[in-house]
């Protein structure tokens, strides 16, 4: 039975330890637009920016917020792609809308910025170290979100550093922001490399500990079972034992008698 208690205690210590090796995956800190207003945010791997965490609740009228997303290290830039976008519409997103800026302020999204409930394709890069997220407002009342995803990222042809992972549109990411559900490459191709192998060993370890443990819950009971058995047997032996000797007598004295 201690061999197989082992046995469970290695498995359970190999899954343990495949899941912190292969598990180290960063999952995108979310940041609300309206809850952060002129704030400057550093961006090691990849975060979120939403306009709020309860989009049913009514906006501020006549409201300009913005958030500045700042790469961490030296020489990497950021990179931004719509998640979704659900805001109140208007002529040309002149009255409202959200507008993207690049480090040196140009406006990346369009001559007015996107509004409305059509979410846009494609990246925006910064091109430099910041990217500025500004929400503006008109007079009426409204509500809606919108989710962005910001991502650090260099450019490389050929190869990446050991700590990023190349992407195959030549972009190179943070490895620990890869196979997290985000389209951290702007192509994919962080959720596909590689992807598939570690939740199978996952759940190879969580079937076979699975396995492991009914086997010996079984054998548990099977020892438990033999013995009440055995018990059962001994009193059973004792009790018949004991009455033979009993009546053994009894018939001897009345002989003698």
């Amino acid at each position: 039975m201690e061999t197989w208690i082992c046995f469970v205690g290695v498995l359970l210590g190999v899954c343990t330890f495949q899941g912190s090796v292969t598990g180290i995956t960063h999952f995108p800190t979310i940041h609300y637009l309206n809850e952060e207003c002129d704030l400057t945010i550093r961006s090691v791997y990849d975060m979120r920016i939403k306009l709020t965490a309860d989009p049913v609740l009514p906006l501020k009228v006549n409201w300009t917020c913005r958030i500045v997303a700042r790469a961490d290290s030296s020489g990497d830039m950021l990179q931004t792609l719509y998640r979704d976008l659900d805001t109140v519409d208007s002529e040309g997103c002149r009255t409202n809308g959200l507008m993207i800026y690049a480090s040196n302020r140009t406006l990346l999204n369009g001559p007015d910025g996107n509004c409305g409930a059509v979410t846009p394709t494609g990246q925006f890069e910064s091109g430099g170290s910041n990217l500025t997220f500004e929400f503006h407002t008109d007079s009426s009342e409204q509500q809606g979100n919108f989710d962005m995803l910001v991502t650090t990222i260099s450019h490389s042809n050929d190869t990446c550093p050991p700590e990023k992972f190349h992407c195959k549109n030549k972009r190179c990411v943070s490895k620990y922001v890869t196979c997290n559900g985000f389209d951290d490459c702007g192509d994919g191709s962080d959720e596909i490399q590689g992807c598939g192998s570690s939740p199978k060993i996952v759940l190879i370890c969580v079937a076979a500990v699975l396995v492991a443990a009914v086997v010996v819950s079984m054998i548990i009971f099977l020892a438990k079972y033999r013995k009440r058995k055995y018990r059962r047997l001994s009193r059973n032996s004792e009790s018949h034992g004991h009455h033979h000797h009993h009546h053994g007598s009894h018939k001897g004295g009345y002989q003698n008698y």
